[in-house]
């Protein structure tokens, strides 16, 4: 889910300034109206950490860029809620009247700052409703027990003038585990940098992932589990990792930007394999060219960069959405996959949301939503994708639908089997197949637009492609070549092998 951290977080800022209660603290333009003014507050690291602080500040710089709005970032001194706070306060000195935060360790500056600074709209990613509570029922003098449920958040901060993004780690770590398993590989690692909520988010759920592959499979499978307690690379991690490919390790997943480095390097001098659907295209067109393929392990966000540079590598393979901010960098491939949304309903409720499409597959249509309570997963692209349609214009706009948020995917299921405040599920393809699997009482399908007369149905989708450094025309000619080749029906059987659907 990484790859689309960058769009996402953009949309999250087009969100937040409709979501945010207040009044605008910006100076007034020649229309009276506010003028917008971004700044991102750094948490650990810096915007170059390969990780949440650059792609927060990426996403924001790119927003801003396209919208002509003003955005700074600001990198407090020290690591605490006081200079946290003292960065938000010289960001709001300067006039900036939204503040981006990435990460828990915000909760204690932002359960301070907002109650003060009211004009102001506070974007919290990944800021739990735990990491408020501890730091206002501490403040209020009382014990805070660790159990969010038990306490009313409202009687503790007034956050009025925040939107909090949550992100659920655990199932991106839940898929990698399951794919990695499913694969073939049984002798796994799992290194974390610091013992923070989402790195132990992120490799619980690898470890269920994985767990859930080898009870299918029948498989046992060795797990070694670290934390790093840094985010930055350091030598005497690459030595732990040497160890660890040394003692038969086939898999390490990396959870943390500086610490990857190092991690790839052991697992380069241990020539450990690197697999996928992108890698088996790459390698047919390798052989399409008559030329030997390198492969670089980049993080996600910085792909684009540096097939637009040239120099490490000349394509970029991961899933690669096509935005127009990307193709001012680089050239595409033709598109080659499509993921879908996909609705979860009770089995027993088929004939209310279920359609035969024009693509011949049974499908739910937008209209099959109206008048219902619409679950999504907090933060996600669903839950994006469905404020849009809900909003003017969309798709739902009007039709008395409602969005129901929920933080855990497995209480939104529980709750749509219940209809206790939910009608449905919405959310993307591979989850929804996984979360149904054994229960006969729910049923998923894609999520669907009715075409207009004589127009065909169109799914709700994003799309990827392979991106090259702008210039190379033989090379994109042979990719688009083999992807041709291949066909749908080819990368189909590549994306099953690979992810075990």
């Amino acid at each position: 889910m990484k790859k689309f951290l960058a769009l996402l977080l953009a949309a999250v800022m087009t969100l937040a300034l409709v979501a945010c209660g207040g009044k605008d603290n910006g100076d007034a333009n020649n229309d009276g109206k506010t003028t917008e003014k971004v700044a991102m507050i750094t948490d650990y690291g810096d915007i170059t950490d390969q990780s949440f602080n650059q792609t927060t500040y990426e996403a924001c710089k790119e927003y801003c860029e396209a919208g002509g709005l003003e955005f700074k970032y600001f990198k407090p001194v020290g690591d605490n809620t006081a200079d946290r706070v003292a960065m938000i306060e010289s960001a709001i000195d300067e006039g900036f009247n939204i503040i981006v935060m990435p990460g828990y360790a915000f909760g204690g500056a932002i359960v301070e700052a907002a109650p003060k600074y009211k004009d102001v709209k506070f974007v919290a990613l990944d800021v739990s409703k735990g990491d408020y509570l501890e730091a206002g029922v501490g403040a209020a003098g009382e014990t805070y027990d660790y159990e969010p449920d038990n306490w009313d958040l409202a009687k503790y901060a007034d956050l009025s003038n925040v939107y909090t993004m949550i992100y659920q780690e655990e199932l991106c770590g839940y898929m990698a585990g399951y794919a990695t398993v499913k694969m073939g590989y049984t002798k796994l690692g799992y290194a974390g940098g610091m013992a923070v909520p989402a790195v132990i988010r992120y490799g619980y759920g690898f470890v269920q992932g994985a767990n859930a592959a080898a009870k299918e499979l029948g498989a046992t499978v060795e797990m070694k589990y670290i934390y790093t307690n840094t985010f930055s690379p350091d030598a005497s991690i690459t030595a732990a990792m040497d160890t660890w490919y040394a003692d038969g390790t086939q898999v390490v997943f990396a959870c943390g930007g500086g610490i990857y480095v190092s991690i790839a390097e052991a697992a380069k001098k241990a020539n450990a394999k690197i697999v996928g659907v992108d890698v088996e295209i790459m390698e047919k067109v390798g052989k399409k060219l008559g030329k030997k393929v390198v492969f670089e392990n980049v993080a996600f966000d910085s792909i684009v960069d540096a097939v637009s540079a040239g120099k490490l590598t000349n394509v970029g393979a991961a899933g690669i959405s096509i935005t127009a901010a990307r193709k001012e960098k680089v050239d595409f491939s033709n598109e080659y996959y499509e993921a879908k949304l996909y609705v979860i309903y009770p089995a027993a409720e088929a004939a209310t949301y279920e359609s035969n499409t024009t693509d011949s597959v049974t499908g739910v249509y937008w209209d099959s939503l109206k008048g219902k309570k619409i679950a999504v997963q907090n933060g996600t692209t669903a839950d994006l994708f469905l404020g849009d349609e809900l909003g003017e214009g969309g798709t739902l706009d009007g039709s008395n639908a409602a969005k129901v948020g929920f933080d855990a995917l497995a209480t939104a299921v529980e709750d749509v089997t219940k209809g206790t405040d939910s009608n449905v599920l919405i959310i993307d393809e591979l989850p929804a197949k996984k979360l149904i699997e054994g229960k006969s009482n729910l049923k998923c399908a894609p999520l669907y637009y009715k075409g207009g007369e004589g127009e065909k149905d169109s799914p709700a989708t994003d799309k990827y492609a392979i991106c090259v450094t702008k210039g190379q025309t033989e090379l994109l000619k042979a990719i688009n070549e083999v992807l041709a080749e291949l066909g749908k029906e080819g990368i189909e059987a590549l994306v099953q092998k690979h992810l075990g659907v």
